[in-house]
């Protein structure tokens, strides 16, 4: 004990930021808990207003409202009793009652902080609630965010964007609390509810626990609580070097879009990766069902590299509540709202936004290293020499790594280049082909081009036709051999407004 409290004025500050004062709302469920740290808040000076919220759950609900309004009136505390079928919200929603009496409580109370213009919202959980949540998230798989534990000050975004939720008595145990409140011959609710081993928290507290402490460790709580502290350290650290490199990835970003570097992406560690989906997630609004590792996982394969065959010029996936990854060019993102593949192309690729050629010629051979803008972006040009082994193998290196960078051989290319889209029934013979020719219309068939941009896709041509179809392959005519001592070296590079949003309209 600390005095005659159970945490004092520096130790209230020093967990949660909050000090005498302070305007907070305090959830009160009129419990041991709720009731104690109600108490404890007033007589350290905090400006408390109380917090009730009536889920409906049991017959007896309103009686407990009632009640905690009495309480809360004899001492002079303002409190504030919101409700809300809980049961029905849960049946029409699908979800588990559990989760939607939490996600209704928690509107409440910031919604209530929010009027009554309260720094912070607090809440009753203790050190054995702390271990609860620990041993729950260990039952479902979950990783250092799950197996730290809760924090004694948190920015609950799906709330409020500026208001924490704190827990002021999260050292405290459970038997700590109850004496303290009985000392003072307070005899507080009690939800019977929180004895139904229906629920799987339930089960953990009553069953799974007391047989842990009996049969492995007396002190598990003290230990849980302990370790979480350790493993939050390491969280915290993990998240922000995940911050960094979400900042080092973004391209840029909009209410609705996340777009990032993909080639940034990919050098980032498995762990990193992983928290920059989260990022992605929570800049997008989270998700009502939450993030699971499961959802994690599947956007991570998403994003490696495909093994095989060159990776498609536009990958899309539908991930989860209306949420879509994608992959294009040098580029990775998420996106709320469904992907119209021309629309997005358009806005990478020159040549998709009009069917004119907006490219003009590119002189070869050039007198040095320049760029030609084209469309929405532009194509870098210079002659290089391949003449020795290593100068040859390091092109062919390159063009494998990025599929828009392009090496011809100069001796093969005939008089001046152009950018334009393909023609009626123009065909080529694309590299690995072995001669065989093909019409640019089948090409693009295959290779899953959408049908409403083929007419307009950009091919690089000099006077005798194709030599890249952009991004995707090179002519046989125009490909490196061993016998090639001069290349030129294209590579086409997009300039999006970083501002610029990719809508579906």
């Amino acid at each position: 004990m600390r005095g005659d409290l159970l945490l004092t004025a520096a130790e209230l500050t020093s967990e949660t930021g909050v000090s005498a004062g302070d305007r907070v709302v305090v959830g009160v469920s009129g419990g041991a808990d709720s009731l104690t740290l109600l108490l404890t808040l007033s007589e350290l000076g905090i400006d408390v207003i109380a917090a009730h919220f009536d889920h409906r759950i049991r017959a007896e609900s309103a009686a407990d409202a009632e009640w905690t309004r009495a309480f809360c009136a004899a001492r002079g505390i303002p409190i504030a009793v919101g409700s809300a079928d809980v049961p029905a919200a849960a049946r029409a929603a699908g979800g588990s009652l559990e989760d939607m009496a939490r996600k209704l409580r928690y509107r409440f109370l910031f919604s209530l902080a929010e009027r009554e213009s309260a720094i912070a919202v607090a809440v009753g959980h203790h050190a054995d609630d702390q271990a609860e949540t620990i041993v729950a998230h260990l039952l479902r798989g979950s990783g250092l965010d799950g197996l730290s534990g809760m924090s004694g000050r948190t920015f609950a975004s799906d709330w409020s964007p500026s208001a924490p939720l704190i827990r002021p008595l999260l050292k405290i145990r459970r038997r700590e609390i109850e004496t303290w409140l009985s000392a003072r011959g307070i005899a507080p609710l009690v939800d019977r509810t929180n004895a139904d081993t229906r629920f799987a928290r339930n089960r953990i507290r009553h069953e799974l626990i007391p047989y842990l402490e009996a049969s492995f460790n007396p002190n598990l709580i003290d230990t849980l609580t302990r370790g979480a502290a350790a493993i939050r350290a390491d969280r915290d650290y993990l998240a922000d070097a995940a911050e960094k490199a979400f900042r080092r990835c973004l391209i840029g970003a909009s209410p609705d879009l996340i777009r990032l570097d993909h080639e940034r992406f990919r050098t980032e560690p498995g762990a990193i990766q992983s928290r920059i989906v989260r990022f992605m997630t929570d800049r997008l609004g989270g998700l009502r069902g939450g993030l699971t590792n499961a959802l994690i996982l599947r956007a991570l394969d998403f994003f490696a590299e495909p093994d095989g065959s060159p990776r498609p010029l536009l990958r899309v996936a539908d991930w989860s509540e209306g949420r879509y990854l994608f992959a294009i060019g040098g580029e990775m993102g998420m996106k709320t709202g469904s992907i119209r593949p021309d629309s997005f192309y358009a806005r990478f690729y020159p040549l998709l936004t009009e069917a004119a050629n907006l490219g003009g010629e590119l002189i070869f051979p050039p007198s040095a290293p320049k760029a030609v803008r084209v469309g929405n972006g532009r194509i870098g040009i210079s002659s290089v020499s391949v003449s020795d082994a290593d100068s040859f193998a390091a092109a062919v290196a390159e063009m494998k790594r990025d599929r828009f960078c392009v090496y011809l051989d100069a001796g093969q290319v005939c008089g001046a280049l152009t950018v334009r889209p393909r023609r009626k029934d123009e065909r080529f013979v694309p590299f690995g082909m072995k001669g065989t020719s093909l019409r640019i219309e089948d090409f693009f068939l295959n290779e899953k081009v959408p049908a409403d941009i083929r007419g307009r896709y950009p091919l690089l041509c000099d006077e005798a036709g194709a030599l890249w179809v952009i991004g995707l392959r090179t002519a046989e005519r125009g490909a490196l051999t061993e016998s090639t001592a001069r290349a030129l070296r294209l590579s086409w590079t997009m300039s999006l407004n970083e501002n610029e949003t990719l809508s579906d309209s």
